[in-house]
């Protein structure tokens, strides 16, 4: 034994000699792990060419985890409020995260919600009143409704009168995923928005109510890039159930915007993608000028098979625009979309025709009503074009697939969304 030892302390030697020297390797070994999948995210490089730059801020409000975002939970009420006895209300009752004057947002703050590092889920509406620029980073998100907004809870409208608790999907309180209302920049990047089958839009900016329709045109913009937004539902005037809500993506439902510009985003949806028609009936209260300018390259709308049911009376159109004021500054570059077919959207007659690209309500002021128009893809849309001479209305590719078709390309693939989130540049200092 007194031999070995020798023997065992040359071994030992040799074995910690070895440690020593490959110590800094071993080390180095241990973090590949997440050295890898760091290179395998930022192997995928997000390259936007049509978005502008993220907004300067001054002074910004930064959030950056839920423990933060949870000092602005609020309880939203249900809309319209009070209901009347018997009654059920449009939206249910639930806590959302608001920002606004209850937690010291006002009309000159602006707003950085940057979720790169947070591991959560957020499962409540987030909400901003009267902000100015807002820039969303790196959020998932996955609604759950309350109790109160679950099926049967609450009503539609079909057509006539409202049908107590009759819907088919359950909502969330106020009716949309990320409501933001901003005078000038909203930048959302990086964000994974599941609506989660909820019978809501998942996206709804409006201007500060303080703002012309002039400033709105010349400061406000909608930026959405690097993301992916999915599972809203919504329907048309089914019998016995009455009207959905006709839910998007995004929708201005009120006011106008000087410039949208979307890139890199995928839509995963039961219903409609961009609803960006303003009210441009001029005897309209509501009325509003149609955006400056829409511009969309590297995006998906695709029919999520989850959220779609037997009924044919279900709006799919990729984008419904305003008036030809708009349609003048419309850019569309690598388009992917893809719907049932088999029926149209308004009637449910079986429909064996191209599907629309475009949904467009041109509104005629001499004959003061609204002619729909079709634009599909750029070989068949010169009769529809006719009327707007000089326009350019496509750049770039468009494909069209029925659900039996291959799948669709990912422009916003899921695992380099939230915390995989690597911008190719700093944000922000």
């Amino acid at each position: 034994m007194t031999q070995r030892l020798p023997n065992f302390t040359v071994l030992m030697l040799f074995s910690i000699s070895l440690i020593l020297l490959t110590s800094s390797e071993g080390l180095y070994a241990e973090s590949k792990a997440p050295k890898d999948s760091t290179e395998e995210t930022s192997s995928f490089s997000w390259v936007n060419t049509k978005a502008p730059a993220a907004p300067l801020m001054e002074n910004p409000v930064v959030i950056t985890s839920l423990a933060q975002l949870e000092k602005h939970k609020l309880m939203n009420p249900t809309n319209p409020n009070p209901v009347p006895s018997g009654e059920s209300p449009l939206y249910p009752a639930g806590y959302i995260y608001y920002l606004g004057p209850a937690t010291n947002i006002s009309a000159s703050t602006d707003v950085i919600i940057d979720f790169r590092k947070e591991t959560h889920v957020i499962s409540k509406p987030i909400r901003t009143w009267h902000a100015r620029n807002v820039h969303l980073i790196g959020l998932k998100m996955k609604l759950a409704a309350p109790k109160e907004g679950g099926v049967k809870k609450l009503k539609n409208f079909d057509g006539n009168s409202f049908i107590q608790f009759s819907n088919p999907y359950p909502r969330v309180p106020g009716g949309a995923a990320i409501g933001i209302s901003h005078s000038h920049v909203l930048y959302i990047e990086g964000c994974d928005i599941d609506c989660n089958g909820n019978n809501i839009d998942a996206i709804v900016p409006s201007p500060n109510n303080s703002q012309s329709h002039a400033d709105q045109l010349t400061y406000r913009k909608i930026v959405i890039i690097n993301s992916r937004i999915r599972g809203f539902v919504g329907h048309n005037v089914i019998k016995g159930v009455g009207e959905g809500l006709h839910c998007d993506a995004v929708q201005i439902q009120s006011g106008t915007v000087g410039e949208i510009v979307l890139e890199n985003v995928d839509m995963e949806t039961g219903h409609e993608g961009l609803a960006l028609n303003t009210v441009t009936d001029p005897s309209s209260p509501a009325f509003a000028p149609a955006p400056g300018s829409l511009t969309i390259n590297n995006v998906s709308y695709d029919i999520d098979t989850r959220f779609i049911d037997k009924n044919p009376k279900m709006h799919q159109y990729p984008v419904a625009l305003g008036t030809n004021v708009l349609l003048k500054n419309l850019k569309i570059s690598n388009f992917e979309y893809r719907r049932l077919q088999g029926c149209n959207a308004e009637t449910g007659v079986p429909y064996n025709g191209p599907h629309a690209i475009l949904y467009a309500d041109l509104y005629n002021e001499s004959l003061s009503k609204y002619k729909y128009t079709y634009f599909v893809d750029p070989k068949h849309a010169d009769n529809n074009l006719k009327a707007l001479s000089g326009l350019k209305l496509i750049e770039g590719t468009v494909a069209d697939n029925n659900l039996l078709a291959n799948p669709m390309t990912k422009y916003a693939p899921k695992q380099y969304l939230g915390t995989g989130y690597k911008p190719d540049k700093p944000l922000y200092k």
